[in-house]
């Protein structure tokens, strides 16, 4: 799955764990939903959406990663956008260096659109990247 490599590449990247805040990959605030990360003040949350079927033995659709950074952290717009920026330098235009045990193959993985917001009930700012993805199952 998709979801899983993207997420295994996120957590090898000692800069974006830097940016996080965490020294361990597998301390790494990345999951695939929100309510696993409990208090923390800065995490990645990685789903996706599958498109429609063109070719059996191949999957196509958006991934999104979704960037949450807490307000009360100092400066959290520079924090969100330093954490987006290294986001797209790990996956956006690397189709094929991310395939592993999960994904066979990934043809592309390709920025579409981003937008940031703002959750006014739990307080993080939020960047919403999402990427066209086609891979191999």
């Amino acid at each position: 799955m998709l979801t899983q490599t993207l997420i295994n590449t996120l957590k090898n990247d000692s800069t974006l764990l830097d940016l996080l805040g965490v020294a361990q990959s597998n301390k790494a605030p990345i999951r695939t939903h929100f309510l696993s990360i409990p208090k923390a003040e800065k995490f990645i949350v990685v789903s996706y959406t599958y498109g429609e079927t063109n070719e059996t033995g191949y999957e196509f659709g958006t991934i999104t990663v979704e960037v949450y950074v807490k307000a009360t952290v100092r400066n959290p717009i520079t924090v969100l956008d330093n954490i987006v920026s290294r986001v797209l330098a790990i996956l956006d235009l690397k189709g094929s260096q991310l395939q592993d045990e999960f994904t066979s193959k990934v043809y592309i993985v390709r920025k579409t659109d981003f937008t940031h917001l703002y959750d006014n009930k739990n307080h993080f700012n939020i960047g919403r990247i999402d990427f066209l993805f086609y891979c191999e199952q």
